[in-house]
């Protein structure tokens, strides 16, 4: 019998906690507006206090830590504005931690997690421009750790925005000049260059996504452009 009632007990008790998760989780983006309106008001302490809640609210959800809280965990289609969330979250973080030098180690992480639910999304473009913004305004305090994140979620990306456009995900020209990008990312040219690149193509593509006469003019312009640089690539460099 006491048995039997201790197993009720827990049950209930397990019920009652998994009530209580779902209901925060329920209640995250309640949360998170919160955290957005002490920021704006410069109330970093409690803009701080109000993101963990909103972070804890997922960690206690997916029943994961946060060293494994990744995008992966989201269904990528239906959550895309939640992912994107939740790397301006770790950015607001990022900042807040900066403030202090104890916290470097806090704010280096947050820049870490910030990369991470930025990279391969549409707006990872419009997140290395909110970090390039930042250090060129000088409001970084550790400069390094800001650089370094700027360079890995610049040069993380797999895609090569105007050739795939013209060709294709899987063409051979754009496997080549993906080859191409990773063999020159190290040096300081191809760095700038790269970094120009995904300045310029977002706004070309976005300008043929507008208008159709634009969108072929381009397009038979650059194919043959990217075509001929893939095959050079291709016989000179990419192959040695």
């Amino acid at each position: 019998m006491a048995d039997s009632e201790n197993n009720k007990s827990n049950k209930e008790e397990e019920i009652e906690k998994s009530r209580h998760i779902q209901q925060k989780y329920a209640d995250r983006l309640t949360v998170l507006r919160l955290a957005r309106e002490y920021n704006q008001k410069k109330d970093v302490a409690n803009a701080v206090k109000a993101y963990i809640k909103y972070i804890d609210a997922l960690l206690k959800y997916f029943e994961v830590t946060e060293e494994n809280l990744r995008p992966a965990l989201f269904e990528k289609d239906q959550n895309i504005h939640e992912i994107m969330l939740i790397s301006q979250v770790y950015w607001d973080l990022a900042k807040a931690y900066d403030r202090s030098d104890k916290l470097q180690g806090e704010c280096e992480r947050c820049l870490d997690k910030f990369v991470q639910f930025s990279t391969g999304f549409k707006f990872q473009y419009l997140n290395s421009e909110i970090l390039r913004k930042y250090l060129k305004k000088g409001a970084a305090r550790n400069t390094k750790e800001f650089e370094k994140a700027f360079k890995k979620i610049n040069l993380s990306s797999n895609r090569c925005y105007i050739a795939t456009y013209c060709f294709g995900e899987q063409s051979k020209e754009v496997q080549t000049l993906r080859r191409f990008k990773f063999q020159i990312q190290n040096t300081r040219f191809g760095y700038n260059f790269i970094n120009s690149y995904y300045r310029i193509s977002p706004s070309i593509i976005h300008l043929c996504e507008q208008n159709k006469i634009i969108e072929v003019g381009i397009r038979s312009m650059l194919r043959p452009i990217i075509l001929i640089f893939s095959r050079l690539l291709e016989l000179t460099i990419i192959n040695k």
